[in-house]
């Protein structure tokens, strides 16, 4: 099975390494909007064709395509490799809009396609140990899920200029990057909220460089916090009545361990490097396409799971005041 890739960023050369990891998956095609740069990236993973031209990607031989660029261009980009007849694999968020996801949802299901999300998260092995864990924490009342992570665009974002992920015309800012991985696993682990409270901080360019949401239960509440203009050291945790559970990498759910009332540790799981993680993603892609019978419900779960992020992350930017252009 060959596969393209549109974007050529640093998360790009990682699925590659990753996938290299596969047998039977093999990168058959590299997009950038500079014909010369993707000749370069092309030659440096042992890939002979190079494209400057979308639509002739889309009608070339590949079967899939990985999508890495701006979340404004998810959209259109799913779409058009859909309606050619190719898988899709869309990093976070796949779109910008709940009505634009289900129709590639629809777009994938009526000609027998894989559309799926790149959420790491999802397709790990260690993750239905990490839900299953939760019940020895006895009454869980509160959880606070932060990804904080300081970032070098904001710094060019201080100077002056207007990196991608600051910048609305690409639909970017903190909940729609960082944003999403508090938001996945909150949801996973405990469904949709009956109420949600947002607030961020705002750029001058109009989208958020940070922000803070509480999600309300009916016997809970969870405090999600994510920046791009700071750095978290404390990590992730889930309080119960017996024991909290601490997460140490979030957007992996990774290096989770709990701590019970009376000092005693448990382990749950620790570190994944990134080629694992990424291999993992890679080979439930395959594996949906190859075997769409068998994984029909869990990329059906996947896909709501999808869709009810979405929906909560388009409530919380119209709390914190986040506007795209259309």
């Amino acid at each position: 099975m060959k596969y393209a890739i549109i974007g050529t960023s640093w998360i790009t050369q990682a699925f590659i390494d990753s996938a290299n990891t596969l047998k039977d998956f093999t990168l058959g095609g590299v997009y950038s909007r500079s014909l010369s740069h993707a000749v370069e990236f092309a030659s440096k993973n042992n890939c002979d064709y190079a494209y400057d031209d979308l639509t002739t990607l889309a009608k070339s031989g590949v079967d899939a395509v990985y999508i890495a660029s701006p979340n404004s261009l998810h959209y259109e980009q799913a779409r058009l490799f859909l309606t050619h007849g190719k898988h899709v694999i869309c990093e976070k968020p796949a779109a910008v809009w709940p009505d634009q996801l289900r129709e590639l949802h629809d777009l994938a299901r009526e000609n027998g396609l894989v559309f799926m999300e790149a959420i790491m998260m999802l397709h790990q092995p260690h993750l239905g140990t990490v839900r299953e864990s939760l019940k020895k924490l006895g009454k869980i009342g509160l959880a606070r899920f932060d990804f904080s992570q300081y970032s070098s665009r904001y710094t060019a974002y201080l100077g002056g200029d207007l990196p991608n992920i600051f910048n609305p015309e690409f639909a970017a800012g903190c909940i729609m990057d960082l944003g999403i991985y508090v938001v996945y696993p909150a949801l996973y682990l405990f469904g949709r909220p009956k109420e949600i409270v947002t607030r961020a901080s705002l750029l001058s360019s109009g989208v958020d460089a940070g922000f803070t949401s509480l999600f309300v239960y009916e016997d809970k509440q969870v405090v999600l916090t994510a920046s791009k203009a700071a750095e978290s050291r404390i990590g992730s945790e889930i309080l119960g009545d017996r024991g909290t559970m601490t997460i140490g990498t979030l957007f992996q759910l990774s290096d989770i361990g709990i701590t019970y009332l009376d000092g005693k540790k448990e382990p749950i799981t620790g570190g994944v490097p990134r080629l694992t993680l990424m291999a993992n993603e890679a080979r439930d892609f395959v594996r949906y396409i190859k075997r769409p019978q068998e994984s029909a419900h869990e990329l059906g779960a996947a896909q709501q799971l999808s869709l009810d992020v979405l929906e909560t992350l388009t409530e919380m930017r119209r709390q914190a005041g986040v506007v795209f252009p259309e």
